[in-house]
């Protein structure tokens, strides 16, 4: 503490050269000031505190050092901008020696104080801090002198005031637009783009430049460079509701960094020595997946991470886990496995690539090597739900699961093929023109059909394909079948007088989870336990889902509904299906 006080007793703002003149700097040189070299020596100081101090005693809320840190950080940050605006700012006009001396400086006075949580958020919450040290990021690599620091320190500085310790995502139905935590990362987020001159893909193509040149050679992804670029990719993509997740989806970060986790496995398999610095990039990689491939639709970047190699990286980790040092790291890989990529397998694109990707991990993969039973069972779970979805899938080419769309006079059930299409929308089936006809008039298709068009104009609230559409429901009416006998057992315990006649109730399946959640609610009650109010559905696919709804209830014996919830990456989306009532009933 004695030290420390005589250190930021010469970081003082009185100290600090009103003019240029008497700076200590010349164009390209020094010249002799004091004051200026006795605070440079104390930052420089400051740059190795964060590696010595202890952690405070768990009896006081903070520690003393972290108590006269919070009190001179204002003339830390005034002397820093002092330095950045004499030694950085005017480029080629100083010194490359001194201009790297003071970034190192900079960065590292930010990096070192940012280790205590309370001095970090001080920091980040000051005014033109997050922009100083944008700023001297974005140079780290323009001067030709070489770092005198182990790390690249001005990365780690802008990343370390990104870091929100206590940030959880908003959940599934959130709006990340409204969620505080979310809107604080936003903010600090948008103060970096608007340092970088507003530009946001100069920040993504500047930090993706970075991470392919620091894993060019495999012989170098183990330094801490390649970890430390990953953290900052993924904190600059934190927000799922911020341009720089999707600036960073669309320059295909997800298949590169899952390609990378797949190369770092395999480094980690060759080597006989624990290497540290490879388990930190893999974890780095492994939870930028984390974090973003629910992005936007979440299909579509959970496909792009299983083409790219995901399944091989996460078995490879998972051979590894047992050496990781962090057990909150071990949770977060066993999580993405676990609950992450099962919540997609109702999408038949995702099952197909991981149906794919599964004949190459089980070639390539010994799984008697595994030392962590946990992440082994997860294997083994996954590993039965990618079969029983393929072979749904497969089923659904052969299986007699399309029925003619009038339900009050006709209960044909046969190959999709066999019958015809409505020329309006497309997607209706009939076995006749005369049931057609009456479905038409009788049936409520009239109003449907409409409906259907005008979803089709409604592209922008569904990216899912006809192919996945056409799944959910086969899935649904083919797991409302597997699983009958426990609904009818939850019937009679739940709604006895309604138990003999299913179609008067609504079946539900939550594919949030797996093996799936199971429910059961009166159809008369639909509009109190729907779902669908409540998510992203388009108004017009809402008024078509009332209309099913109303059918049923119009013809009671004749339809069967299931209600179904399925991921849609930070939301989710409800599906109705309209099944013939006799299709419910137990054979």
């Amino acid at each position: 503490m004695d030290l420390l006080s005589i250190f930021y007793g010469h970081i003082d703002t009185s100290l600090i050269p009103t003019s240029t003149k008497n700076s200590g700097v010349s164009r390209g040189g020094l010249t002799n000031n004091p004051a200026v070299d006795r605070a440079s020596v104390s930052l420089i100081a400051l740059t190795k505190i964060g590696n010595i101090v202890a952690p405070p005693h768990p009896q006081i809320s903070l520690s003393p050092i972290e108590k006269q840190t919070l009190k001179s950080w204002p003339a830390v940050y005034k002397w820093c901008t002092f330095f950045y605006t004499t030694r950085i700012e005017p480029g080629d006009a100083i010194k490359p020696e001194l201009r790297r001396a003071a970034m190192d400086m900079i960065g590292g006075v930010i990096y070192s104080l940012s280790r205590f949580d309370s001095v970090r958020k001080v920091i980040a919450d000051t005014p033109g801090a997050i922009e100083l040290a944008t700023r001297i990021w974005l140079v780290e690599d323009a001067c030709i002198e070489p770092s005198s620091m182990p790390i690249p320190v001005n990365s780690a500085a802008l990343d370390a005031l990104l870091i929100f310790p206590d940030y959880i995502p908003p959940p599934f139905g959130g709006n990340p637009f409204v969620d505080e935590r979310e809107n604080a990362v936003r903010s600090r987020l948008d103060r970096v783009v608007t340092a970088a001159g507003g530009d946001t893909s100069r920040v993504v193509d500047l930090t993706f430049s970075r991470i392919r040149t620091a894993t060019a050679i495999d012989e170098r992804i183990h330094e801490p460079r390649t970890a430390i670029i990953l953290d900052l990719i993924g904190h600059l993509s934190r927000s799922a509701s911020h341009p720089l997740r999707l600036a960073f989806l669309s320059k295909g970060i997800t298949a590169f960094v899952t390609k990378l986790a797949v190369v770092i496995v395999g480094m980690l398999d060759r080597s006989h020595v624990h290497q540290q610095g490879l388990l930190d990039s893999l974890v780095a990689s492994l939870g930028f997946l984390s974090n973003t491939i629910e992005s936007t639709d979440g299909f579509t970047w959970v496909g792009k991470a299983v083409s790219a190699g995901f399944l091989q990286a996460w078995t490879g980790a998972a051979r590894h886990i047992h050496t990781f040092d962090n057990h909150e790291d071990a949770e977060m890989v066993i999580e993405i496995m676990e609950k992450i990529v099962p919540r997609y397998m109702v999408y038949k694109s995702v099952i197909n690539s991981v149906h794919t990707a599964m004949k190459k991990v089980k070639d390539e993969t010994k799984f008697d090597d595994w030392k962590d039973h946990g992440a082994k069972k997860v294997w083994a779970t996954f590993e039965e739900l990618a079969l029983e979805r393929y072979t749904i899938g497969q089923d659904m080419k052969t299986l007699k699961g399309a029925a003619c769309d009038n339900y009050a006079n006709c209960h044909n059930i046969d190959l999709k093929n066999n019958f015809m299409k409505c020329s309006g929308c497309s997607n209706t089936l009939y076995c006749s023109r005369e049931c057609q006809k009456v479905a038409w008039k009788e049936g409520g298709h009239k109003l449907v059909c409409k409906l259907k068009q005008q979803e089709l104009l409604e592209g922008k609230f569904q990216s899912v394909s006809k192919t996945d559409a056409t799944f959910f429901h086969h899935l649904a009416t083919s797991d409302a079948r597997r699983y009958l006998p426990t609904l009818r057992r939850l019937a009679e315990s739940t709604y006895p007088l309604l138990a003999d006649s299913p179609t008067s109730l609504v079946t539900t399946i939550d594919y949030m989870v797996y093996p799936p959640r199971l429910g059961l609610y009166p159809l008369a009650e639909h509009e109190k336990y729907s779902p669908q109010r409540a998510l992203n559905v388009s108004p017009n696919a809402e008024l078509r889902n009332d209309e099913l709804i109303q059918r049923a209830r119009d013809h009671p014996g004749e339809y069967g509904i299931i209600q179904s919830k399925m991921a849609n990456g930070q939301g989710m989306q409800s599906v109705l299906s309209i099944v013939p009532g006799a299709f419910l009933e137990e054979r």
